[in-house]
């Protein structure tokens, strides 16, 4: 975390439902549960480091995705990059890395209390912050990839 930022996946999985005849984007998000003491208890978008000697984006994403979630993804594209802010991390200024990923097929995602899918207009309030400003301010923006979920 030194001289050279590790850089992150964060895993944004975004699916579409119809509510009241109205399709509405949903976006994946999970109780953080690492080792950074600021963050505990807070939502997030899934991701973590990527470790050597991974070479590509599609091994990360799916170590990372098989951790935090429990199922597998397929990475799509990345969507944005931030370095974080000083004072936003407690271990440096670590790249994070706005990859778009699919569920892999057939798999499905079982809601807990601790990974929920959430209304991009109703977010939850405790957030990590930079991933907030990404969900806030870009994400609207941005062409995705997302599946749809029947309800």
């Amino acid at each position: 975390h030194g001289l050279i930022s590790m850089w992150a996946p964060e895993l944004v999985i975004v699916r579409e439902v119809k509510i009241n005849n109205l399709l509405e984007n949903e976006i994946l998000l999970s109780v953080y549960d690492g080792g950074a003491k600021s963050f505990e208890g807070l939502w997030h978008i899934p991701g973590g480091y990527n470790k050597w000697p991974e070479l590509d984006v599609q091994a990360t994403c799916s170590r990372v995705a098989k951790r935090e979630i429990g199922s597998d993804v397929v990475f799509m594209k990345v969507l944005h990059a931030d370095k974080w802010k000083t004072g936003e991390h407690p271990y440096g200024h670590p790249l994070s890395l706005y990859v778009n990923c699919l569920p892999a097929p057939k798999l499905e995602y079982a809601e807990t209390e601790k990974i929920k899918f959430f209304s991009l207009n109703n977010l939850p309030k405790k957030i990590v912050e930079p991933h907030r400003r990404f969900m806030e301010t870009l994400l609207p923006k941005l062409e995705l990839d997302r599946f749809y979920f029947p309800n």
